[in-house]
């Protein structure tokens, strides 16, 4: 009996850190990886591959998810309007509590690791000014649940990167980190992604610009707006509905006239 307590102990505490895991590989993905993959991507849009399991992971939202990417390049081949999403997305999380999105390789920067590339074609059904992101969160998310990482992938883009920065940005302020953390994340990344310093400078003016755009209609976006919603002088709802439009007003517009100085 005092055996089988605590290995009762260790299945429930597995039941209950219980975690869905989907392999998925890339066209040119080894034939090892492609033999142990639930999903196998063509070379040609596929983000339709990906999307059709967080679809089904969003069946079960308060369970852990886990997409684990096989070393390989995955064509991004389109970006798709939702009414759940604020512009057209190549890739659509929903709500799901928890999520995972890996590439099985350790080494980020590792050249045959996992690669989404993004296809010039992608961008033929939009208009130049339209704002695009690669990967983005539903707006009607519960904001204050969502738990999300995403480690070994590399995104390779046309050169157009102000427009999906721009968006992910915005998504990342208002969902999950506060627009001073957003801003030092994207900078950081702009270091990596622009090596030209007069186009680094322009890129990071509008991530400060989208960061504190996106963190103002949501109640924890902003530390201001997280002390008024924890006295219970504003609810959550209240805000988004009241501010998301100015927010989406004072990021496009300065995004505009900044495109033109690139």
């Amino acid at each position: 009996m005092k055996t089988l307590f605590p290995l009762l102990l260790i299945v429930l505490s597995n039941m209950i850190n219980a975690q869905d895991i989907v392999r998925i590989a890339a066209h040119n993905s080894t034939e090892q990886a492609k033999a142990c993959a639930d999903y196998i991507c063509v070379g040609k849009n596929d983000e339709a591959t990906i999307q059709k399991v967080l679809d089904l992971f969003a069946k079960s939202p308060d369970v852990g998810h886990c997409i684990l990417l096989s070393d390989g390049t995955y064509h991004i081949g389109g970006f798709y309007s939702d009414e759940n999403f604020l512009q057209p997305t190549a890739i659509r999380i929903g709500v799901i509590r928890s999520l995972v999105i890996r590439g099985e390789s350790e080494c980020p920067r590792n050249p045959n690791g996992v690669v989404w590339l993004v296809d010039s074609t992608a961008y033929d059904n939009h208009d130049a000014e339209t704002q695009v992101s690669v990967l983005s969160f539903s707006y009607k998310n519960p904001l204050n649940y969502n738990r999300f990482s995403m480690k070994n992938i590399n995104i390779t883009l046309p050169d157009i990167r102000h427009k999906v920065i721009a968006i992910n940005t915005y998504n990342t302020g208002s969902a999950i980190l506060d627009n001073l953390t957003t801003s030092i994340v994207m900078i950081m990344i702009l270091r990596k992604l622009v090596s030209e310093h007069k186009d680094r400078i322009i890129y990071a003016a509008l991530v400060v610009i989208a960061a504190n755009s996106g963190g103002a209609f949501s109640p924890i976006g902003d530390v201001t707006t997280i002390m008024l919603w924890n006295k219970g002088v504003i609810t959550a709802l209240g805000v988004i509905k009241e501010i998301i439009v100015p927010s989406i007003v004072s990021m496009v517009i300065p995004a505009y006239i900044l495109s033109f100085s690139l």
